[in-house]
């Protein structure tokens, strides 16, 4: 009975292994970046969020840094259809929806095939890089954190102001 253990947690951490050199690599990212969101200034300021975030990776170790792909939508609802193209390849692996709460919409929705809840991936992950003008969907899951006059870091609740 101990031999099954034994293979099934050799089992479990090579899994483990596995995932963590995937997490650690950039290879197969592609980030759908809206343009227009947060009035226009996502398009204007992608080159040097994208810098950031490579710079973020590389100081975390990250590998193929320069392995991203950045789709740039035209117009609206063509996030979906790029979501699809790219999950449809068999090298993508993270799709970054880049913009407002729309954009998320859009890319999420590019995940599943039209009309179903089938989806169109089973492997792909979706990561969130949120620049818009609302940010509903980040106030909704994720804390503000801030600090006070002291430096000390504090979280507070997101509001629209």
């Amino acid at each position: 009975m101990h031999g099954n253990a034994d293979v099934a947690g050799q089992q479990s951490r090579a899994a483990a292994d596995t995932a963590s050199d995937v997490v650690r690599s950039l290879k197969g990212w592609v980030f759908i970046v809206n343009p227009a969101s947060a009035r226009g200034s996502t398009g204007k300021k992608w080159p040097q969020m994208l810098q950031r975030f490579k710079d973020a990776a590389t100081a975390k170790g990250w590998s193929d840094i320069d392995d991203v792909a950045t789709l740039m939508t035209t117009k609206p609802c063509e996030a979906t259809e790029l979501t699809r193209k790219s999950l449809r390849t068999a090298t993508t692996t993270v799709v970054v929806a880049v913009g407002g709460d729309g954009s998320l919409a859009e890319v999420v929705e590019g995940f599943f095939e039209p009309g179903s809840h089938y989806k169109v991936s089973q492997l792909a992950s979706l990561a969130y890089l949120p620049n818009g003008t609302g940010g509903d969907f980040r106030c909704a899951h994720a804390p503000v954190r801030t600090h006070n006059e002291r430096g000390h870091a504090r979280t507070r609740k997101c509001t629209h102001e």
